[in-house]
């Protein structure tokens, strides 16, 4: 009797762990989404070499995309790809429990926060470019800093011949004489992920455009001293013409800015 009644508590501790499994692992897979859906959305944030769309075909496929901008190391183009592929693997687990999970996955409650989750990530990926050029904004304050002296000393006095800048180092003016561009012959490394300046533009109001080469891809960097934006398109002295692609401020006489 007492062996039966042993093997029935037994038995029922058994049934209860199964059903709390049951009920509360796809709410930990809910939590995992969240979690991943944070790590998604910041690391665009926080990385400026993720900035196309286009790019996370060839990162769940574990390869570097290095067309139409900056490649990404190996190692990390594996370990994004990993996240994307993990956060997949999870919703698709959160859906399923629909039929393995226990009563509460049944509820309307459950149902309404899978489709605010996948609300969410759509969200993220409809907004993954400007979720990146909040991070360029965050990331400009470094590099305005640095940009700031030359940003004066030119404001002061655009130079007209080609030139040595103790700001600058070498330059040449373009055209030589009423110059409205300066191409430098040392590109200078500016900030971590913005690249090296390459070449200044200045326009007939004094908006200087300060133009952050990163590869094949390139940012700039806008300065206006009377806090009014630039135009959305010039010609620099080398007769390219450009026109604008999208623009953030930093604040009033800052931007970044991205031409075509």
């Amino acid at each position: 009797m007492f062996h039966q009644s042993n093997g029935m508590m037994r038995s029922s501790d058994s049934s209860v762990k199964h059903a709390l499994g049951q009920d509360y692992l796809p709410w930990i897979l809910i939590g995992l989404q969240l979690l991943l859906i944070g790590c998604v959305a910041g690391w665009n944030f926080y990385d400026a070499r993720l900035e196309s769309r286009t790019y996370i075909g060839s990162l769940l496929l574990g390869s570097s995309p290095g067309v139409g901008g900056p490649g990404i190391p190996k190692q990390l183009a594996v370990l994004f790809g990993g996240l994307l592929w993990a956060s997949i693997l999870v919703g698709v687990l959160s859906v399923t429990a629909l039929f393995w999970g226990g009563t509460r996955t049944r509820s309307a409650r459950y149902i309404g926060i899978l489709c605010a989750l996948l609300a969410l990530w759509l969200t993220v990926f409809a907004r993954w470019q400007q979720i990146a050029w909040y991070g360029h904004r965050y990331r400009a304050g470094p590099v305005i800093e640095q940009l700031m002296p030359i940003a004066t000393e030119l404001d002061r006095r655009w130079p007209k011949y080609d030139g040595l800048s103790d700001t600058l180092g070498p330059f040449m003016a373009y055209p030589n004489g009423n110059p409205n561009t300066l191409i430098l012959l040392t590109p200078q490394p500016i900030g971590n992920q913005f690249g090296a300046l390459a070449a200044i533009d200045r326009d007939p109001a004094g908006h200087l455009r300060f133009e952050l080469s990163r590869g094949t891809d390139s940012l700039w960097i806008e300065y206006s001293p009377d806090g009014a934006l630039s135009k959305a398109a010039f010609t620099n002295g080398l007769d390219a013409r450009y026109q604008r692609e999208q623009l953030i401020r930093v604040d009033r006489k800052w931007a970044v800015a991205r031409y075509q």
